[in-house]
């Protein structure tokens, strides 16, 4: 998944194309050790979404 493009001024009125904005649909499963849905912090699935985002170069 990326973020589609967006074009956005800088300093020095330097227009780039940068990253855009993106919604991430996800699913909370049942826990079953409490019964209770499993809203934890998935630190991979962030790091793959700041990945994305990066700008090489």
């Amino acid at each position: 998944m990326r973020a589609d493009p967006v074009e956005r001024n800088f300093a020095g009125r330097e227009l780039r194309e940068v990253p855009g904005s993106f919604y991430e649909f996800i699913s909370r499963d049942v826990d079953p050790a409490t019964g209770r849905l499993d809203l934890s912090f998935d630190a991979g699935n962030a790091t793959g979404i700041f990945a994305t985002t990066s700008v090489k170069g």
